[in-house]
């Protein structure tokens, strides 16, 4: 992958309370645009997938990243019914096997995100070791650029199949044939994506993706190809306190408002590895006890 990083301009933003958090939430929906936000647990990360991080792992660049997300999404289809709980999707269906690969941890082009902050914020702060980072892209200023694209490869026809999540549409605007291997650099950027039929999960995490077009370049590459890069009004970066009772008392609120891995990954796993995030409401509930606001469990909490 290429070594560079992008130089797109960056509005940065730093929140180190709760009030702080809900208030740059609230600003977001005042705003006139439609935003999409990505929790990262390190603030020093870029916006890169995992397809991004396995071919700088293993230095595949250029034209060979082509190849291996085509044997990669090979590979997946070939054994998912060997492994998979539930029924195998068609096999036209790329965008649902894409978010299927990225749900199970394979290697994807599609990044992560979703429509609220709040719960962007709570994946940058779950396991945060220091400063972690919430990314607000304008959704709105992806969407004319891609929709202009669709039409200039397929006309009205490929744009209504688009809009009706059809696996040919996204084929022909993000995949290449052998008859389409020289497509221009200029082509570059970002598009929101989602499955016709929507995971539990992503629904959970009121989520979706954005999606390259050129796997060649790493995501933020892609991002900053677009015509509008270098307005920070487009991308704004919020940083979010490092220090133990910042993120304490920012994690407090958003458990308060409902916002924990138990609701946004359903299941026994989802609650079981959310329990650590639920560490600052030990100590209100230890100072009940030993005021006698609350009765000693079974367990022992109130032991002294």
């Amino acid at each position: 992958m290429p070594a560079t990083r992008p130089t797109f301009a960056t509005d940065k933003k730093h929140v180190c309370t709760w009030p702080g958090l809900f208030e740059k939430a609230q600003e977001f929906e005042k705003t006139k645009l439609d935003w999409v936000f990505r929790g990262q647990r390190d603030a020093g990360w870029y916006l890169e997938s995992t397809l991004d991080r396995t071919c700088e792992t293993f230095d595949i660049c250029g034209e060979e990243v082509w190849y291996l997300e085509e044997w990669f999404f090979h590979e997946f289809r070939r054994y998912y019914s060997i492994y998979a709980p539930e029924s195998t999707p068609e096999d036209e269906d790329t965008i649902y096997w894409l978010s299927l690969m990225r749900h199970y941890g394979a290697p994807s082009r599609l990044l992560d995100f979703s429509y609220s902050f709040l719960i962007a914020a709570y994946f940058a702060l779950e396991d945060a070791k220091g400063e972690s980072a919430v990314w607000a892209i304008s959704k709105s200023w992806l969407n004319d650029p891609g929709q202009k694209r669709i039409v200039r490869i397929g006309g009205a026809p490929l744009l209504e199949a688009w809009s009706r999540r059809e696996g040919w549409a996204f084929d022909m605007i993000f995949l290449r044939t052998e008859h389409d291997k020289q497509r221009s650099q200029n082509q570059a950027m970002v598009h929101p994506v989602g499955p016709f039929q929507t995971p539990q999960r992503l629904a959970a995490q009121q989520g979706l993706f954005l999606c390259p077009t050129d796997v060649a370049r790493t995501f933020d590459l892609n991002l900053e190809q677009m015509k509008g890069s270098e307005e920070k009004a487009n991308v704004v970066k919020i940083i979010l306190d490092g220090d133990t009772e910042p993120r304490r008392e920012m994690l407090n609120g958003l458990l308060s408002a409902s916002i924990q891995r138990s609701a946004l990954f359903p299941g026994l796993d989802g609650f079981a590895r959310g329990l650590a995030t639920r560490t600052p409401l030990f100590a209100k509930k230890r100072a009940q006890l030993r005021s006698g606001a609350r009765v000693p469990t079974a367990f022992g909490l109130g032991r002294r």
